[in-house]
């Protein structure tokens, strides 16, 4: 399997280049024993561990669309701060280039470069949670999308990482499904911080609908019928009227 190579950040000041890294640094070790999920650890235990304190830094996307919307960014961000917080020492920065699909029949070249520099640099690598570090095989296609990895996934990472130590920032044990909702959940939040509520965004009542709509429930219209009649669904005919001047 030929991998590409994309772009990498380096954090400590040497002059690493593309070519630099080359084939013999990303090493499958045929036959390793298998390796389990608990060997995933969680960051500030996994730096409790490490005599150097450092981390590569892993992050993924699987769409250009959560590129240009900022969702890459601000995981990097989140990802950063909480391994600073945990008292580790950022190296280096991979998977921040492009999107990557996360399951190892890919390639996963993002994973490849992250042990190339924890090798070199005696670091950990740190990745936001499972999801972002590893895709179930059985997630291609129109399968569950909360679908677990298995034991084969997680041998197949194995295989890839070796002996260097594995953390997320998320807890380890956590399902893919806590993980969506915590993920909305912040995604709400950033939403409301930045002045953009989520929902539905209710469209522009004219002056005419509105006479229209207070007369006709003033008759006894139903919502739904005023909605047929002005243009509008029911729910936002009930959002018009009820709605803070």
């Amino acid at each position: 399997m030929r991998l590409t190579r994309p772009a990498i950040q380096v954090l400590d000041g040497t002059d690493r280049s593309q070519a630099a890294i080359g084939e013999s640094d990303m090493p499958i070790i045929n036959g390793a024993a298998p390796f389990f999920r608990s060997r995933i650890l969680h960051l500030p235990e996994a730096l409790r561990q490490s005599p150097t304190k450092n981390v590569v830094l892993g992050i993924r996307v699987s769409e250009l669309s959560q590129i240009k919307n900022g969702s890459l960014f601000r995981q990097q961000c989140a990802a950063r701060r909480a391994i600073r917080e945990a008292g580790g020492r950022l190296v280096a920065i991979v998977g921040n280039d492009k999107p990557y699909q996360g399951r190892i029949s890919t390639g996963r070249p993002d994973l490849y470069r992250a042990v190339a520099h924890a090798l070199r640099h005696k670091a950990i690598i740190c990745y936001p949670d499972i999801g972002r570090l590893l895709r179930p095989e059985a997630s291609n296609g129109g399968c569950d999308p909360f679908t677990e990895p298995s034991g084969e996934d997680f041998d197949l990472l194995g295989q890839i990482v070796s002996t260097v130590v594995v953390a997320v920032v998320e807890s380890p044990s956590a399902s893919l499904q806590e993980l969506h909702g915590r993920k909305t959940s912040r995604g709400i939040q950033n939403a409301i911080f930045e002045g953009r509520p989520p929902g539905p965004k209710p469209r522009n009542v004219t002056r005419r609908q509105d006479v229209a709509i207070r007369y006709l429930r003033n008759n006894g219209e139903t919502f739904s019928s005023i909605g047929s009649i002005v243009g509008l669904s029911a729910s936002e005919v009930r959002r018009h009227l009820f709605r803070k001047p």
